[in-house]
């Protein structure tokens, strides 16, 4: 080869990558967003990261997504829908649509979980309030008894 012929790093062209439009924040922002823990794993107090796998293609939409490592009590299927909600940028590499794989990881922590009470109530009536003879009182309404579980 000659010397004006040599190919050099800078001259050479690598394939561009899909990226999540916005970047890493973007993406992070959307996840945190977009989860909803799931409820069996709040009530056994479960926490980790759910490891995929996901095929971009040229349209920049995910597909062929499935779970390498997961922490199961429902996790991985939020993880999995999470994925498929995505929407990269189109690549298109030297005139030619490519498509892409990448891996990532979806961390689940109960600190980033809202908590919130939620209540319901029951009432029953309660009839012949005694007055302060001990007596039933027929002029006393009809009093009702509540009681709140949380």
């Amino acid at each position: 080869m000659s010397k004006n012929k040599k190919k050099t790093l800078a001259s050479t062209r690598f394939p561009e990558l899909p990226e999540f439009p916005g970047g890493k924040d973007a993406f992070k922002k959307f996840i945190s967003e977009n989860m909803r823990y799931p409820k069996e794993a709040i009530k056994h107090n479960i926490e980790g990261d759910v490891y995929l796998k996901f095929v971009i293609n040229d349209n920049g939409r995910v597909q062929d997504a499935f779970v390498l490592k997961g922490i199961g009590y429902v996790c991985d299927e939020e993880a999995l829908r999470l994925i498929k909600l995505l929407r990269f940028g189109e690549t298109r590499n030297r005139g030619f649509k490519i498509t892409a794989t990448k891996k990532i990881k979806i961390r689940f922590s109960l600190k980033n979980v809202k908590k919130s009470i939620q209540y319901s109530y029951t009432s029953k009536p309660v009839h012949n309030q005694k007055n302060k003879n001990n007596t039933p009182s027929k002029e006393a309404g009809d009093v009702y008894e509540y009681s709140i579980e949380i």
